[in-house]
């Protein structure tokens, strides 16, 4: 499995961890957007981030736009993209 980098975790380059300077999620809405097929889905998201320290994205409620596929019934969805 290949990892996807998350641009909600606004980490520094640095960090041991991607999560590293996430303090707080909590997602508030999950919305269907999309469905091209039955193997892919399209959501927009609406959560609440609390950072330790604001680098390039500040605190509080954002959207963002999440892309599933099912790749097959050992694995089942996965996320394929994630942004604005």
């Amino acid at each position: 499995n290949q990892g996807i980098s998350l641009p909600l975790t606004d980490s520094d380059s640095g960090a041991k961890s991607s999560f590293a300077n996430l303090k707080s999620a909590k997602l508030l809405k999950a919305d269907a957007i999309d469905e091209s097929d039955e193997n892919t889905k399209n959501y927009r998201v609406t959560v609440e981030l609390q950072y330790k320290k604001a680098l390039t994205v500040g605190n509080g409620k954002q959207l963002w736009d999440c892309c599933m596929v099912y790749e097959s019934p050992q694995t089942g969805w996965k996320i394929e993209g994630f942004g604005h």
